[in-house]
C-alpha cells in the first residue's frame, strides 16, 4: 500500500490561527449535531425495550433504530 501525498489527506487549509480556529468551530459543531442525532436514537432504542410487551421485539424495529445509531 503506497503512502498518500500530504494533499490527498488535507481539507482545508490552515496557514493562520484564525483558519485554524474557523476549522476547529466547523469540526466540532459538526460532532454537536452528530452527538444531539446519535442521543435521540438512543432515547427511541431504550424507549421500545421499555415499551416492548414480550421478551423480544420485532427485528425490523431493533434494525430501523439500529441502523439508525450505527450510520450516525
Amino acid at each position: 500500500m503506497s503512502k498518500g501525498t500530504k494533499q490527498e489527506y488535507k481539507r482545508f487549509n490552515v496557514d493562520s490561527i484564525q483558519n485554524a480556529c474557523l476549522v476547529m468551530g466547523m469540526l466540532i459543531s459538526g460532532v454537536i449535531v452528530h452527538l444531539e442525532k446519535y442521543k435521540e436514537y438512543a432515547s427511541e432504542a431504550k424507549t421500545l425495550l421499555e415499551n416492548a410487551n414480550s421478551e423480544y421485539i420485532l427485528a425490523k424495529n431493533y434494525d430501523d433504530i439500529n441502523d439508525k445509531l450505527l450510520f450516525r
